[in-house]
């Protein structure tokens, strides 16, 4: 048994708890005016998913930053349920939260850092300018949504790269936004499929899709290793 990677994922479970219930409570004081958002039990749920991702991930260095995503999902989540809105502070500090750690925690196990970083960003601005698009002809698609979008990518884009295919720089990191991409949008039909056949009719605004898009990250992310092996046998 790996003691230190055990000892790792506890640490970052703790992480994710503290980040969520402190960071909460600044974050989106402005939009849980009622208080239907319970932190503690928010950053427990956080530090679970943290520590099962961690374990599965088994990547010591990227288990800190993982913790700090893994509780800004929670928080981003928790506002979309209640309120089918995320808000321009959460999604800005997602954002910056994730340029800062993203390239350190990479930096310590892939030599051109900045090859899976340049992917993400590029595959963010796609994503991000293809939801804009979208968001002006539905009313499905929120602005919350659209910005809370490229940073998921950035993570999943560039994690693609640093376990994908060896040589395929691009194409990994394409197939792994692909993934959570085909999976957020899985799970948000199948909310709305079980929705309808509820036959719920009690003027619920629309489908909270950064609920999905979040699941999807914590899902996609610490399984991209295992794909890997799984389509080649070269796994890093």
């Amino acid at each position: 048994m790996d003691f230190i990677l055990l000892a790792s994922a506890g640490a970052g479970a703790v992480i994710a708890w503290l980040h969520t219930v402190y960071a909460g409570r600044y974050l989106i004081n402005q939009v849980d005016e009622k208080r239907y958002i319970n932190l503690p039990a928010l950053g427990t749920l956080a530090a679970l998913v943290t520590l099962a991702a961690s374990l599965l991930l088994g990547q010591y260095t990227l288990i800190p930053a993982l913790a700090g995503l893994v509780s800004l999902l929670a928080l981003a989540g928790a506002t979309d349920l209640h309120y089918r809105r995320i808000p321009n502070v959460l999604t800005g500090y997602t954002a910056i939260y994730s340029i800062v750690v993203v390239p350190i925690s990479i930096g310590y196990q892939f030599a051109q850092w900045w090859l899976p970083v340049l992917v993400g960003l590029a595959v963010a601005a796609s994503i991000g300018l293809i939801f804009l698009i979208l968001s002006l002809f539905t009313t499905h698609l929120g602005m919350g949504d659209v910005k809370y979008a490229p940073t998921l990518a950035f993570w999943v884009a560039s994690l693609g790269v640093v376990y994908g295919l060896p040589g395929a720089i691009w194409l990994s990191g394409g197939l792994a936004f692909v993934a959570w991409l085909f999976l957020s949008f899985v799970l948000s039909l199948t909310f709305t499929a079980a929705r309808a056949l509820r036959k719920k009719k009690d003027g619920d605004p629309g489908v909270p899709f950064g609920i999905f898009m979040g699941v999807a990250t914590v899902i996609v992310i610490p399984l991209l290793p295992y794909a890997v092996e799984l389509l080649c046998g070269c796994g890093v």
